[in-house]
């Protein structure tokens, strides 16, 4: 009678942990809990790294548990090369959301990564957010099926990465850019090839850009003209360019000024 209660227990106690969607937040864990995350059956839906310099130990959880992973965050945490990254996000094909805040890669030289072809595949990613870390945002060009960009704060990297990302995405919906300076991927010609983009917000628009970088703006909105439909515009963009920007559009979008 205890044997066949204790495996009733057992039974009800998998079923219990197959039907939730369990959470990872890992941070500095002592090694008892490492071990759980080695053993247990439970599949984690999340996963959320925050202040960590990463170690192996680490990308084997991701290697146990990255196949159930749909949402993926990491803040403030250090790779020590771009394979190291690589590695990491290759164990979590079945993403959708993902969320990179100040992550870093020690050495960006020293990744024998290359080429496209080598990248991870991301066929389900639907939103990327990101946050000075356009070193890496490279790392997930292919993501055929990407609606969403939400583009923060770059701090002192350079917008090419952007750009180059940018232009790979065929079917973006939705781009978000809460930080516009001289050297913003939107103010570079031909940043998007195609008129997919419905949903556009623009934020932060810095008062000391160059002329040259309002008319790229200007260039930029004009070819998303035919396809915005909601155009959300928040501070440091003057009321004489916005008047520019509305003579332009097919449909009058919905606007959240």
């Amino acid at each position: 009678m205890q044997i066949r209660q204790a495996d009733e227990k057992r039974n009800w106690k998998e079923v219990i942990e197959d039907a939730c969607r369990w959470k990872i937040g890992m941070e500095r864990y002592g090694p008892q809990m490492y071990q759980f995350f080695f053993t247990t059956s439970r599949k984690f839906s999340e996963i959320t790294v925050t202040g960590s310099a990463y170690t192996d130990v680490d990308v084997g959880i991701f290697r146990r548990h990255g196949r159930n992973v749909s949402k993926l965050t990491i803040s403030r945490t250090l790779f020590k090369d771009a394979d190291h990254f690589i590695e990491t996000i290759k164990c979590m094909p079945n993403l959708r959301h993902v969320k990179l805040f100040d992550v870093e890669i020690r050495d960006v030289a020293a990744s024998s990564t290359d080429g496209q072809q080598s990248l991870p595949e991301f066929a389900k990613l639907k939103i990327l957010e990101a946050n000075r870390c356009a070193n890496i945002i490279r790392c997930f060009k292919r993501s055929p099926n990407l609606s969403e960009f939400i583009l923060w704060d770059y701090g002192t990297v350079k917008d090419t990465t952007a750009f180059e990302f940018l232009q790979s995405q065929k079917i973006l919906k939705s781009l978000v850019s809460h930080h516009i300076d001289n050297s913003s991927a939107l103010l570079q010609p031909g940043v998007i090839a195609n008129d997919s983009v419905s949903q556009l917000y623009l934020n932060c628009v810095r008062r000391d850009i160059s002329q040259q970088s309002w008319n790229n703006l200007l260039g930029f909105l004009k070819m998303q003209a035919k396809s915005v439909e909601i155009l959300r515009l928040g501070f440091g963009i003057p009321n004489r360019s916005m008047k520019l920007y509305f003579r332009n559009f097919k449909i009058p979008p919905i606007v959240d000024i």
